[in-house]
């Protein structure tokens, strides 16, 4: 596993019934104690509204600041703040590197045929990389890096494709 990268986690699911803040902070840090998991390293707590669980969202904090560490405030909706974040930062390279992926995962997504023949290639190639090429979405700005990652895996498989396979067909 690489060091030092942020990552979002499903991490397990307590089932407290009609909780008091305290009860689901308590539920909360006392599964953390029973997995051994430093509450240090948390970074941010997801919520449904910006007006739901600040109460616990304050004392999670607050137990926090006990060991050097507290939740870092992106605001009411960290999603949509980190997202927003990301889209703003490809969007200022100028580079519309989503454009491309979305343009590549269209022309295939499109056409069955297209598709097929993507498929046919890559057999012929013989590839042992994945084959199935990604879709991004515009709202999930975060997964564009794994979508990027494909992409550069699949590039001698599309540069044969485009380069080769469709200009002899014509």
């Amino acid at each position: 596993a690489q060091k030092g990268l942020v990552v979002t986690r499903y991490y397990r699911t307590i089932l407290l019934g009609h909780a008091q803040a305290n009860r689901v902070v308590d539920g909360i840090l006392g599964a953390f104690r029973t997995d051994s998991i430093d509450i240090s390293k948390l970074l941010i707590l997801s919520r449904d509204n910006s007006n739901v669980n600040k109460t616990v969202e304050k004392m999670i904090n607050d137990a926090m600041k006990k060991v050097n560490a507290e939740l870092l405030n992106v605001g009411t909706c960290n999603l949509h703040a980190i997202h927003n974040g990301f889209k703003a930062g490809t969007t200022e390279t100028n580079w519309h590197v989503e454009n491309f992926c979305m343009n590549i995962w269209s022309w295939f997504q499109k056409s069955p045929a297209r598709e097929e023949d993507f498929e046919n290639i890559t057999d012929e190639l013989n590839d042992a990389i994945e084959k199935t090429i990604l879709y991004f979405s515009s709202t999930r700005q975060v997964l564009l890096g794994k979508v990027i990652d494909r992409v550069f895996k699949q590039y001698h498989m599309f540069r044969e494709y485009f380069l080769v396979y469709l200009p002899s067909k014509q």
